[in-house]
């Protein structure tokens, strides 16, 4: 109950004020926004993500050293035709300030509404050799 009542305040403080959202007040927005989803909705966000976020990846180079391999996240705002029109990245590795410029330019599906948040959590795994 707390976390809607934190939910409501934070989206009534960003209406009277969006251009002042920080990177927590977006990413509170995006966890809210993905979790309003159908799961038809949410299947088709997650290819629309999968498309842009290969896609950026692949204007990056690959990672110098295992250091560069930490996690990042970057929240992305989008208008009525699935544009992303603002971001926030949370993470400083080369690959996640790339990453963030590049999938800045893309387009995902039309959201369900406008403005609608989202977020690109990406974790690294060590693969296993045997």
């Amino acid at each position: 109950m707390h976390y809607i009542l934190f939910v409501v305040a934070l989206l009534a403080s960003f209406t009277a004020g969006a251009s002042e959202l920080n990177y927590l007040g977006a990413k509170v927005l995006a966890d809210h926004d993905e979790s309003s989803l159908t799961p038809e909705e949410m299947k088709a966000l997650l290819a629309a993500q999968g498309v842009a976020g290969g896609e950026s990846f692949g204007a990056c180079s690959p990672p110098s050293s295992v250091a560069e391999l930490t996690p990042f996240t970057v929240v992305m705002k989008l208008d009525a035709s699935g544009k992303i029109t603002q971001t926030w990245l949370e993470g400083t590795s080369a690959i996640a300030r790339c990453f963030h410029a590049a999938i800045s330019t893309r387009s995902l599906n039309k959201p369900p509404y406008a403005p609608f948040y989202t977020s690109f959590e990406m974790t690294w795994q060590a693969k296993e050799t045997q």
